[in-house]
């Protein structure tokens, strides 16, 4: 049976820029004879892409949604697209412009551009690992059986990740970018973030708002920030006050370093740079700065085609894996859009299936109470999904004393359902009629196939797509500003 293709969209609202990317994702079903059906994205075809425009801020200092709507809609039209054309999407906001008051207003307001399912985060992690698929680290990594590290340079921060074989090993996070000074033709200061007074600070240099300073002190800047950026690549356990996530801690070879991200595009073009303040920030200092400093350390790099657009295309492309092997859903439960996620027995490692029941449903009870404490978590007030990857392919017998033991946790605990499972291995159908049949009272959602690359703290689940063959899933991380 053919799966008629879907369109993806990305939408970028980072610290400089904003952009979009719409993609057609095509689908197939991988599965052989006998097996469940298991729908997998097989190829993406990038069908437009907007301009690249600067993030308009409002004269208190937050996000012009109005502007960024405005813009958007306007590249629908020009694109041909209606809202509804979009399947699947994510609306990503990023770096230092997720910091604003108002950074989560805006994801909600672009939300419905995005289609049916969406993904609105500005946390480190995902952007990290968003930034090393959209940029091809990672399928490199992969086909080529190397460790690849990703270095995506924006306005507002600076985001790692290392692929081992394709896979995400590590991230961090640094506020450090291009925009950490605006300026004006002459160099006349006309903002500095928090980063900015920072750099300032450690160098004894206090920057002030409507002072000029001169090219040197511009390059002297720009090289210390470039200094703290190689050295958080280089040296294991690098601390430094602006780091965002604990300091890289990965120990293993790097094979080759990747940039991407604003500053990488400047990177790539230095040479033909003619006007140093052309954005009006640091961006071609820092990008000047980097490459000298990377020579200096003999350290090989590369940058990928369009280095700018390597979150917006990982967003669109890359966000979401696809559950549909063996799935339970119970009718009318989804979409289910920002869920808390729990891994109540992560560390624990495959879970022995000869254990007698008392013993998992005493494992069972225990682990998820910890879990739920230690998360501030109330399961009665509000819906959490389990991630239980420890779950392997078990026998009916073994399987149906997990249920129990699962069932008997959420109606010990008031539980508000509906009950989401996510799984690793295909036991999402069995696991799924076992606990409907425990719970004949409540919703389940249990779905398998599930990875979980970026260690975050939410979950959307979408609408059923590809002939209700397959649901898409994003797990995510939110950092939002608190509301001021």
């Amino acid at each position: 049976m053919s799966i008629k293709p879907i369109l993806s969209v990305g939408i970028d609202v980072g610290t400089t820029s904003t952009h979009l990317t719409v993609s057609r994702l095509y689908l197939a079903n991988v599965s052989r004879a006998a097996e469940p059906e298991r729908i997998v994205i097989e190829r993406q075809e990038i069908v437009y892409q907007s301009p690249i425009q600067l993030t308009p801020l409002a004269t208190d200092g937050t996000i012009d949604a109005a502007g960024i709507v405005a813009f958007l809609q306007q590249q629908y039209e020009i694109a041909g697209l209606e809202n509804s054309d979009i399947t699947s999407g994510a609306v990503i906001v990023t770096g230092e412009t997720a910091l604003l008051r108002n950074a989560e207003v805006v994801a909600e307001r672009l939300s419905n551009m995005a289609g049916q399912f969406v993904v609105a985060s500005a946390g480190p992690n995902l952007e990290s690992v968003l930034a090393g698929r959209g940029s091809g680290a990672a399928e490199y990594s992969k086909s080529r059986r190397k460790t690849i590290c990703n270095i995506d340079i924006g306005g507002g921060t600076s985001n790692v990740a290392i692929f081992k074989n394709g896979h995400p090993e590590a991230t961090a996070a640094i506020s450090i970018g291009g925009r950490f000074l605006c300026v004006s033709e002459d160099l006349t200061v006309l903002r500095i973030t928090e980063s900015g007074r920072a750099i300032g600070n450690q160098l004894g240099e206090l920057l002030v708002i409507g002072a000029q300073i001169d090219v040197l002190l511009a390059s002297i800047l720009t090289d210390y920030a470039a200094e703290c950026l190689v050295s958080m690549l280089t040296q294991v356990g690098y601390e430094h006050p602006l780091l965002i996530t604990p300091p890289l801690d990965y120990t293993d070879a790097i094979d080759e370093y990747w940039f991407s991200g604003g500053v990488a595009e400047i990177m790539s073009t230095i040479s033909t740079r003619h006007l140093d303040t052309e954005y009006g920030d640091m961006g071609v200092y820092l990008g000047r700065s980097l490459v000298k400093k990377l020579n200096e350390q003999s350290i090989c790099f590369a940058i990928p085609t369009a280095p700018i657009r390597a979150t917006v295309i990982g967003a669109g492309i890359y966000s979401f894996q696809l559950s549909g092997s063996t799935i339970a859903v119970a009718p009318g439960v989804l979409p289910l859009l920002g869920v808390r996620m729990i891994r109540p027995f992560e560390g624990l490692g495959p879970l022995d299936p000869s254990l007698p029941a008392e013993v998992i449903a005493e494992l069972v009870q225990d682990r998820i109470s910890r879990t739920l404490v230690s998360c501030d978590l109330r399961w009665h007030n509000e819906p959490v999904a389990l991630f239980l990857p420890e779950l392997q392919r078990m026998g009916y017998g073994q399987l149906g004393r997990w249920a129990r033991s699962l069932a008997a946790a959420f109606i010990s605990h008031r539980a508000l359902g509906p009950l989401i499972l996510l799984c690793a291995h295909d036991i999402g159908a069995a696991l799924g009629q076992l606990l409907r049949h425990e719970l004949p009272a409540s919703d389940v959602v249990c779905l398998d196939g599930i990875q979980d690359d970026v260690g975050g703290d939410f979950i959307d689940i979408g609408l059923p797509i590809a002939n209700n063959q397959a649901v898409p899933v994003v797990i995510k991380d939110l950092v939002f500003a608190a509301q001021k």
